[in-house]
């Protein structure tokens, strides 16, 4: 039998017959929650309703305009709450909502970040991909990277724009500048100039983790911009300090750590995931795809007093001609040398899953 486009079989639990699906390999229970009337019905809206159940760790509420579910206005909409507030529709229609539980627990941090986009009233991801981001913070965790982020956003979503611009670590918001453009599932292109993306995160001030001697910086661009004769600083701040990625002409690539270290490469795809890190006082270690392409002496400290920026040249500085890369995924914390590799697989895996 079918509910929907999905397969139902009988199972039991415990002692109980009860009707269960599958919905990728995940089960869940067709006779936990009870939905219960609408309220607040209006002309393009309406409240959803269900009670309980015990064993919930959150719920997935489909709306269609048919009664057998054969389209969807809200399909696998995730809400921990009871209830949930259905709005931009059609008015004088029909709609019929239906609501499933699930007992699958998404890791602690994880279900944070999608708690707090639902208290913000954001678009959540869809369920497939709320279950590769989850994924993702595990695969952190197992590699011994997530205790040592400071900031960690994840722009490749296919969530609405502010719920790219959650801080996954702290739980508040980067702040986009003159509206760089967004694209689902790919991330953020700014202009380097005056639309980029403020971080709201400044190293000196609100890092838990990075020490001057102890730093790390990384961006995962998935599209590279037009190549002029300057590049932009990935992460800038007001003072004019900078750690950033600094195309030099046609195929050339430059990534530097203030006026100390840099290293310069020669038809280096600028594409893929780039690592600045920083494990003493003078050096410093340039990463891409999770494998060192140099290490270079830096002698200067350098711990940036400022907001981070992206997809900006150091404010103050001139503009030049700017190439406009796409970024995907950034972070900062404290040195990664150690985990480069690990978390490369990770963050590639979540990447080459959209």
């Amino acid at each position: 039998m079918k509910l929907g486009g999905l397969d139902i079989s009988t199972v039991k639990l415990g002692t109980n017959q009860v009707q269960a699906v599958y919905q990728g390999s995940n089960l869940v229970w067709q006779n936990a929650p009870v939905a219960t009337a609408a309220t607040g019905v209006g002309q393009t809206s309406f409240t959803a309703n269900w009670n309980a159940y015990s064993g919930a760790t959150y719920y997935l509420l489909d709306v269609s305009e048919s009664s057998d579910f054969s389209t969807f206005v809200y399909e696998n909409q995730i809400t921990t709450s009871t209830s949930y507030v259905v709005i931009g529709l059609n008015s004088n229609t029909t709609y019929y909502y239906r609501v499933r539980a699930s007992t699958e627990a998404y890791d602690p941090d994880y279900e944070a970040v999608i708690n707090y986009a639902i208290s913000q009233g954001y678009n959540l991801p869809s369920y497939s991909q709320q279950l590769k981001q989850n994924q993702l913070v595990l695969d952190l965790k197992d590699g011994g990277i997530w205790s040592k982020l400071d900031t960690f956003a994840v722009f490749a979503t296919d969530g609405d724009e502010d719920f790219a611009l959650i801080d996954w670590k702290t739980l508040t918001q980067y702040t986009a500048v003159n509206s760089p453009t967004f694209t689902t599932n790919a991330g953020f292109n700014g202009n380097a100039t005056s639309s980029y993306i403020n971080s709201n995160f400044n190293p000196l001030n609100d890092s838990i983790h990075m020490q001057t001697n102890d730093a790390s910086f990384g961006m995962y661009i998935k599209t590279a911009g037009t190549i002029t004769n300057r590049g932009h600083g990935n992460f800038s701040t007001a003072n004019g300090a900078g750690i950033y990625l600094n195309p030099n002409g046609t195929g050339a690539v430059r990534i530097w750590m203030n006026s100390g270290g840099v290293f310069s490469g020669n038809n280096l795809n600028r594409v893929g995931f780039y690592q600045i890190d920083r494990s003493s006082s003078l050096n410093v270690n340039y990463i891409k795809n999770g494998v060192q392409i140099e290490n270079t002496t830096i002698d200067s400290t350098f711990r940036p007093d400022g907001n981070l920026y992206f997809l900006a040249s150091l404010i103050g500085s001139s503009a030049g001609d700017f190439n406009d890369d796409q970024l995907s995924l950034v972070y900062a914390g404290s040195s990664l040398n150690s985990e480069k590799a690990n978390f490369n697989n990770a963050v590639n895996t979540y990447i080459t899953s959209l």
